[in-house]
């Protein structure tokens, strides 16, 4: 008996590394265009994510646990970029970026990250249907999704692309958590994974996030109208879920909206970036074309795909109609049909309003409707009546045929890379040009009315006047400095960053007022600080956004609240578990 439980256990460890190695092996064949690509390529981003990339981890090998500022950037005058940009990307390729370097480390954490959304794909369809080869169909079909490449080899936006594959998880939990509570059994993972989940996708990309947790909201409510039995446990745990995502994001969200007023994140979406003008004409949705250009204002005939897909178009519609007696099925189809809608110009005038604007592109909702439309595709689980071995096949076959329809997807387009990841020649190429990548320079400080004349380059971050001296001391660098300044008579020392509130400043180890900093701005936003005659000790370095430890200590306080809710849980469960037990004895 023990040999043949050992050898079940043996024949699934087997079965489960069969089905994500096909994962892992699919997603690094199609996002290395069939290893044609093993490093850059040309998109409408170019540098931007190694550039980030080489930064962020450079920044967190000097010890900031979540990178805010960049001081090379900006011509060498220092970038708030990641107080404002979502960082999960890079948080998430950090381990392989000391080994690889920023552009490999990225290329093998997408192809990780698509592994990890075709297994959520597959879990959830496989707890829809029952079924684990229809499962692994929509996992593969997923991974084949036009869009997924028009953000890979196209536009290069990896942070919506991990976005778009993150998706199926919260779907996934959510269903988990329905059926615990269905059940009667413990909560406490499920919870704790939808929490996880939802927080991973904010970081990942808020606009993506925006769009999809009102429809994980809208497919909640529903499960819960529906459930029979535990209606306020599974509201209880809906809520702390919500709480739990929202307080594990925060340090992203939270900064971004107290932090708003002082740039000028409004350029972002105007002018070319105004949403109304780039909505999809209805014969898009099904060209098959494929090209490396742009998205043009108003314009049925741009540069670069915006199909759904063919086939997985066919293959949705097929599934919807063998599986429409599933509620769930037609919830997934309603928010299928309402995202291609809202993509069209019908809903040109909802673009124009807040917070619909923000998305900029009313493309992007290609990222959401990847997921719905092999949703629908598992309703051809009901087709299926061969043997598993025959269905494999079967589907293998059409997936094969997909592959073949979208061939022109798996292509990179060639560009001369001068890239270099060296320290020294990175950091000086970042001080000698004025690049934020940033498409507007959105995230430039407010205080910044002008640019200066030229970049810093290999000039000293901190100067003093005529008549002063700087030494910067053992252990300084451009994100923490520590200089020593030496003057004669009463004198003004420059530091060359940006002001931005998070600034912290200390002269001979008191630290310079808030008010006295932003006084001495000059008009390109840079400090300036009036010292005397004497000898000084200057410290200066980005502190992180105000009230960041207050906000640290909050969610602190709070995951300790969900952690004495997952103990207690547990407790009472283990009680109950017990006295059932007893009693089921003394009958």
């Amino acid at each position: 008996m023990k040999q043949a439980i050992a050898a079940l256990r043996f024949a699934r460890t087997w079965r489960a590394a069969a089905i994500y190695g096909s994962f892992l092996v699919t997603a690094a064949l199609t996002l290395t265009a069939f290893f044609h690509v093993t490093s850059g390529f040309g998109t409408h981003m170019g540098s931007r994510a190694p550039v980030l990339m080489q930064q962020f981890a450079q920044a967190f090998a000097d010890g900031e646990l979540y990178p805010r500022w960049m001081p090379a950037m900006n011509g060498g005058y220092g970038y708030p970029t990641f107080v404002y940009y979502q960082p999960a990307l890079f948080f998430a390729a950090l381990p392989l970026s000391g080994v690889l370097g920023a552009e490999a480390a990225l290329l093998w954490t997408m192809v990780l990250i698509a592994g990890v959304g075709a297994a959520g794909m597959f879990a959830l369809v496989r707890r829809l249907t029952g079924e684990p080869v229809t499962a692994w169909f929509c996992a593969m079909l997923f991974l084949l999704t036009p869009y997924l490449y028009v953000d890979w080899f196209v536009r290069g936006a990896l942070a919506e692309l991990m976005a778009m594959l993150l998706v199926p998880w919260p779907l996934f939990l959510l269903v988990v958590l329905r059926d615990c509570v269905a059940q009667q059994r413990a909560v406490r993972w499920a919870v704790l994974g939808l929490g996880v989940s939802v927080a991973a996708l904010v970081t990942a990309h808020p606009i993506i996030a925006m769009f999809f947790l009102p429809l994980l909201g809208i497919l909640a409510l529903v499960m819960l109208f529906e459930a029979r039995l535990g209606r306020r446990r599974f509201l209880f745990a809906l809520v702390g879920a919500a709480l739990l995502g929202l307080l594990l994001s925060s340090p992203f969200w939270l900064t971004t909206l107290t932090m708003r007023p002082y740039v000028n994140l409004d350029k972002a979406f105007d002018g070319y970036y105004a949403a109304e003008g780039h909505t999809v004409y209805a014969a898009q949705f099904l060209d098959p074309t494929w090209g490396f250009g742009g998205s043009t204002v108003d314009n049925p005939c741009d540069d670069m795909s915006f199909q759904l897909g063919l086939p997985h178009l066919l293959l949705a519609l097929v599934g919807l109609f063998l599986g429409r007696r599933s509620h769930f099925l037609v919830v997934c189809a309603a928010f299928y049909g309402g995202l291609v809608i809202l993509m069209t110009p019908l809903a040109d005038p909802l673009w124009a309003l807040k917070p619909f604007k923000y998305a900029q592109f009313p493309w992007r909702l290609l990222a959401l409707t990847a997921t719905f439309q092999v949703l629908l595709a598992s309703g051809l689980s009901a087709l299926w009546a061969a043997s598993p071995r025959r269905k494999l096949a079967l589907m293998a076959v059409v997936l094969a045929l997909v592959t073949a329809f979208h061939h022109h997807q798996f292509e990179a387009q060639s560009f001369d890379n001068d890239f270099d990841e060296t320290k020294e020649n990175f950091d000086s190429t970042l001080s000698s040009s004025f690049k934020t990548m940033a498409d507007t320079n959105e995230f430039t400080p407010r205080t910044a009315s002008e640019r200066p004349t030229h970049p810093r380059g290999n000039q000293p971050i901190v100067e003093a006047s005529a008549g002063g001296t700087v030494t910067f001391l053992e252990g300084s660098t451009d994100r923490h400095i520590v200089a020593q300044v030496v003057t004669s008579a009463p004198n003004r020392v420059q530091i060359r960053q940006l002001y931005l509130p998070g600034w912290r400043v200390s002269l001979d180890g008191e630290t310079v007022p808030t008010q006295v900093l932003e006084a001495g701005l000059d008009a390109f936003g840079l400090m300036w600080l009036d010292v005397g005659p004497g000898t000084h000790r200057l410290e200066a370095g980005y502190d992180g956004p105000p009230g960041w430890r207050w906000r640290n200590l909050v969610i602190f306080l709070g995951l300790l609240v969900f952690g004495g809710t997952f103990f207690w849980e547990r407790r009472a469960r283990s009680k109950t578990t017990s006295a059932a037990e007893s009693t089921a004895e003394q009958n």
